[in-house]
Parts: C-alpha cells; sequence; structure tokens
C-alpha cells in the first residue's frame, strides 16, 4: 500500500473530502523517523491485512500537521512522543494511550546534546547560559534540563535558541552558529560523522518513549479494530528485531535516514508493547503546568488504557 505524504496545506483538501472516507478503515497518522519503522514494517508486509483490518498510513512532515489531523477527527490514530497527547487533550481531544512504540535503553538513544565541530569545552552550567538549540514547549525542550543535569549541570533554566525545524538546527549546529543543540537519531549520528561532539543522551533517562494514541471514540466503537492494529504491530517488531536486514530497505525508504548512513545506521530494536510508566507522564503533566503549556487538570489515568494490547 503505497504511503501519502501529506503536506498541512493539503488537509484542507483532506477535510473536505472525509464524508467519503470508508467507516471501517483505520487511519493513522505517523512521521517519517525511524521510532515508527514498525508501523512501516506491518503496512508494507501487509500485516494490518493478515490481521483483517484495512489500514491507511498517512505520513505527515511534521507533528503539528499530525496534531491538527487528530484535533478536527480527521485520522482515528496517530504516532506520538508523550508531550502532544496531554496537551490535545488538555485542549478538549478526547483520547487514549493504547501503546508504547520506541524506548531507550542502555544501547540506544534518542535524543542527545551536542556541541559544535571544533568547540571548545565548556561545563554544563555554562552550556546553558550560553544557549541551546532546541524547539520550544515539545519533547526536546521537556528533555533538555534533564540531559544537562546527567553530565552536571545545577541550573533549573536554561537559554533557549528556538528553532523549530530540525534540519535548520543541525545545519546552525554544524556550522558553529549556535552553541549546542538537541537533535533526534539519526541526526545525532550523522552530526557527530561531521565532527560534532554528543555532551549528553537519554539513553538511561528512560523519559522518552514514543506512543500510539488513538481518539476515544474510535475505540469505543472499533475496539477490535484496536487489538488487530497492535497485534499487526507485535510481528513487525518481532520481524524487525529478530531479522533486522530484513526491513532495512524499508527503514530507508519510509525513515528519515542521511545517505551518509543508509548502510551504516543499525535498525534500531523494539520493546514489547505495553503502557508508559506512570513516572513518565506525571513528570511530563507536571512541565507541561508548571510551564504553563497546560492549565487544564485531568487524571493521568485517563489518557491510558491496556485494554488493546495483545
Amino acid at each position: 500500500m503505497k504511503i501519502k505524504i501529506i503536506l498541512l496545506i493539503s488537509l484542507i483538501f483532506f477535510v473536505g473530502c472525509s464524508r467519503q472516507k470508508n467507516d471501517d478503515k483505520l487511519t493513522f497518522g505517523t512521521l517519517p523517523v525511524i521510532q515508527a519503522l514498525p508501523i512501516f514494517v506491518a503496512n508494507d508486509l501487509n500485516l494490518f491485512s493478515k490481521y483483517g483490518l484495512e489500514v491507511e498510513i498517512i505520513s505527515f512532515n511534521s507533528a503539528l500537521e499530525t496534531e491538527i489531523a487528530i484535533s478536527a477527527k480527521q485520522i482515528n490514530g496517530y504516532f506520538a512522543d508523550i508531550i502532544t497527547p496531554m496537551i490535545l487533550k488538555a485542549n478538549g481531544t478526547d483520547l487514549q494511550i493504547v501503546s508504547t512504540l520506541f524506548k531507550t535503553d542502555n544501547s540506544q538513544r534518542m535524543f542527545a546534546l551536542l556541541t559544535p565541530p571544533g568547540a571548545e569545552n565548556v561545563s554544563a552550567d555554562e552550556l546553558a547560559k550560553k544557549g541551546i538549540g532546541v524547539s520550544t514547549n515539545t519533547v526536546i525542550d521537556y528533555i533538555t534540563p534533564y540531559l544537562l543535569k546527567s553530565v552536571g549541570s545545577t541550573v533549573d533554566e536554561y537559554s533557549k535558541i528556538d528553532t523549530k525545524k530540525i534540519p535548520i538546527r543541525l545545519q546552525l549546529l554544524l556550522q558553529n552558529q549556535i552553541p549546542a543543540a538537541v537533535l533526534p537519531e539519526p541526526l545525532v549520528t550523522f552530526a557527530e560523522q561531521k565532527g560534532a561532539r554528543v555532551i549528553a543522551d537519554d539513553k538511561t533517562l528512560n523519559m522518552t518513549p514514543t506512543v500510539a494514541v488513538f481518539t476515544t471514540k474510535y475505540l469505543s466503537e472499533h475496539t477490535i479494530n484496536a487489538k488487530r492494529f497492535l497485534l499487526a504491530i507485535e510481528e513487525a517488531i518481532n520481524i524487525i528485531n529478530k531479522k533486522p536486514d530484513s526491513v532495512r530497505n524499508i527503514m530507508l525508504e519510509d525513515c528519515r535516514v542521511p545517505n551518509l548512513l543508509k548502510y551504516t545506521f543499525p535498525v534500531p530494536k523494539f520493546q514489547e508493547l505495553g503502557l508508559p510508566s506512570k513516572d513518565n507522564l506525571l513528570n511530563a503533566y507536571k512541565w507541561l503546568s508548571e510551564t504553563n503549556i497546560i492549565n487544564t487538570k485531568f487524571e493521568i489515568e485517563d489518557l491510558l488504557s491496556d485494554e488493546y494490547l495483545p
């Protein structure tokens, strides 16, 4: 099944045509990133069809586009970090996290704090004062203080250089135009190969799982479909972990892997499906509240459901 790449402006067309969609089809939004690889593998290997499910995978160019689509009820579910579902729920979009899709561990990272090629060594506190390229009010903004503290910083606030577009943030870092930046994989590895230095990463922080989210309405009306979706994802994860070389081409086609890393960047490993810990969510909820990104109170338990796990 061919995956559609949706631009933000095309959402107008998408909304206009929504009345013609098949109600039995599950529409799931994602991003072209390596953490979403099980979704692409399940799609490309027809695993959704194997479990009797018709799925349309819609690959958006940014998290903002995905959030607009789920808020407008134009997709049934989406791939997310742990921050955005809370923001959407606080703003009136009723949804639930049904499973994690990717988590860091001691052998693989998702985010890292880097300094430019040839930059002088500075302490974590000095780096926090000089400024760090991030995207404010996002999971990267959330995790940056923890990255700083993991290498000895004693400050609670850091100077933010707001750079929303990740490719531009990478370029500014490599051109030594900003003192530091936080980037996701595989751009962390790419930047390292270009001479940037990793100061800290999130391998041991266990703070940034990516998750599968569905609207509560869809879950209430299509319980079996949600379960079948996760069964297909579970099988995709087993294939990835047992035969990573067999899915490399899918990763290269559907995820953003720089050409420099096409044959060297390892296919990531994925953990067994489960829910993010309540500590993960409570810490993120506390940060969102303290920074006034959200002002609505809700129970964390209302955001989680283990009913659909295999």
